[in-house]
């Protein structure tokens, strides 16, 4: 019923990074002021298509890729 500890609403609960590995990946790609195609290219040397595909949901985010990401957020 209303206000049940088990059911989420949206206007309460609290998303990280965490919750979805794409916000990860956004936060990583707008902090580094490249393009989308850039930072595919320069910092994850993949090709645009995959980290479109990641984006999208088509295909997970790879754990070293996330593992890579807090590395750097953390060193810089």
């Amino acid at each position: 019923g209303f206000g049940s500890p088990r059911r989420s609403t949206t206007w309460c609960s609290v998303r990280t990074e965490r919750d979805d590995p794409r916000d990860a990946l956004l936060s990583a790609i707008a902090r580094s002021g490249l393009s989308r195609r850039a930072f595919a290219e320069q910092v994850l040397a993949r090709d645009e298509r995959t980290l479109r595909r990641w984006l999208s949901g088509d295909r997970p985010v790879p754990e070293a890729v996330l593992r890579f990401l807090r590395h750097a957020e953390a060193t810089s």
